[in-house]
């Protein structure tokens, strides 16, 4: 893992290079080890290191960007980015590279532990988590990492900081045919319980056994964690970046201080939460600020980074995405703050609805009318008079997930950390009435 100085210095003689009037220089080196299991079996344990070297030039307008995966090509890739600068059209929107926000976060989400975890450890997770399965096999991936990233520019800025990441997840199956999924994502390994996943997969496995079928239509819905994560992962990418909203294509141009949710919905970006996991700067080196896109219902702002924010004489917020990207800036550490209820009082309040533990094939239909359309997937139970009773087969919806959180009902206090389209986001669970599935 390389350290703060050595990076430090290796991107100085990087830019010291650069015949460029401005140069960006961004590195992330990584250490990843992925164990994947199938039939409760472990059939592949791997480790890999790796760098991630990427050059952005910029002369007068032109902008030019060259990467390799060889550090000792760093030179090399310099001249490469300044001369397809050369070649470039001119960006006529451009001002500047950032000039301020460098952060060093230093150990922020590392732990030792996680990683130096290794191919024996891990299996003796697994091993763990398949003791629990009974009679059902299980498939899966228990992945550890590390990783450093560092950014330098010409105008000074240096970020810099280490991380870890331990995430483990599971299928557990019958006769070929899914029966549950658990998951848990941690900066620290050691909050990764592989026994007591295996338990509420099994325990899921049990009620999801010969699943009914239902009839299309509007259904009371409890979205748990993971579900919640791909429905606002893809919200955030249908409208909450400033070049959707600067190209008049984002659901936030016409609601910017209107109501576009339910009262009890805050939704931030916030990468300093204890809560999340990730970079604490973007991929142009600056500090990510929270940003409040949702407050009390009430749409509040959506995320920048340095182009869009010069382009809108905006405060650059730090949320670029690498100098490649053609998305421009995007939240990827999005907060939805908790209510007070518990599941099993969303539960005990629901007359008739649906319990789903996560969605799949989830695609945007429109982006501005943030129309979504997929699958329910594992988990899906029949509520009935305030009682989980029977599994439900996959369902397939079409919702407008603006019109889903105007119709949220209650929160959980209790959050997760969940997987999104944009990363992780720290979610309760929600309940949501007039929910549509169309077959």
């Amino acid at each position: 893992m390389i350290g703060k100085e050595e990076a430090r210095q290796l991107l100085i003689d990087g830019l010291n290079s650069s015949s460029a009037d401005e140069t960006e220089i961004l590195l992330i080196r990584g250490r990843d080890g992925l164990s994947r299991f199938a039939d409760s079996q472990i059939h592949q344990s791997t480790v890999r290191q790796d760098d991630a070297l990427q050059v952005r030039a910029v002369i007068g307008k032109k902008i030019g960007i060259a990467s390799t995966n060889q550090v000792s090509e760093l030179i090399a890739t310099v001249r490469k980015a300044c001369q397809a600068a050369k070649l470039a059209s001119e960006k006529a929107d451009f001002v500047s590279l950032p000039k301020e926000g460098a952060l060093d976060a230093g150990l922020a989400h590392y732990k030792e532990r996680t990683a130096e975890f290794g191919p024996g450890e891990r299996a003796a997770y697994i091993a763990e988590l398949i003791k629990q399965a009974k009679d059902y096999k299980v498939a899966g991936m228990f992945e550890t990492s590390a990783a450093a990233m560092a950014i330098a520019n010409t105008h000074g800025v240096f970020s810099f900081q280490k991380q870890t990441e331990a995430d483990l997840n599971a299928i557990f199956s019958s006769n070929d045919n899914e029966a549950s999924y658990v998951f848990s994502v941690s900066d620290n390994v050691d909050e990764i319980n592989a026994s007591d996943l295996g338990v509420q997969a099994y325990e899921m496995a049990e009620l999801c056994k010969n699943p009914t079928t239902l009839e299309p239509g509007s259904y009371t819905v409890i979205l748990k964690p993971q579900a919640v994560a791909e429905m606002l992962g893809l919200l955030a990418l249908a409208g909450f970046g400033a070049l959707s909203y600067q190209e008049n294509r984002s659901f936030m141009n016409a609601n910017i201080g209107k109501v576009i949710a339910a009262k009890g919905i805050t939704l931030s970006d916030d990468a300093s939460s204890q809560n999340s996991l990730g970079w604490l700067f973007d991929y142009e080196g600056v500090k990510r600020q929270k940003v409040d896109l949702i407050k009390d219902g009430m749409a509040k702002d959506v995320v920048y980074d340095s182009f869009t924010a010069n382009r809108s004489v905006h405060e650059n917020t730090g949320h670029a995405l690498p100098a490649s990207s053609t998305y421009g800036p995007l939240p990827l550490n999005l907060v939805l703050e908790p209510g007070t209820a518990t599941l099993e009082e969303l539960i005990s309040s629901t007359e008739r609805g649906l319990l789903i533990n996560r969605f799949h094939y989830t695609n945007l239909e429109n982006p501005v009318e943030t129309i979504f359309t997929g699958m329910t997937r594992v988990g899906t139970i029949l509520i009935e008079n305030g009682k989980t009773t029977k599994p439900v087969a996959n369902m397939r919806f079409t919702q407008s997930i603006l019109k889903a959180l105007l119709e949220v009902e209650a929160l959980t206090q209790q959050r997760t950390l969940a997987q999104s389209l944009l990363g992780y986001m720290y979610v309760p669970s929600l309940k949501i009435n007039n929910f549509t599935f169309s077959s």
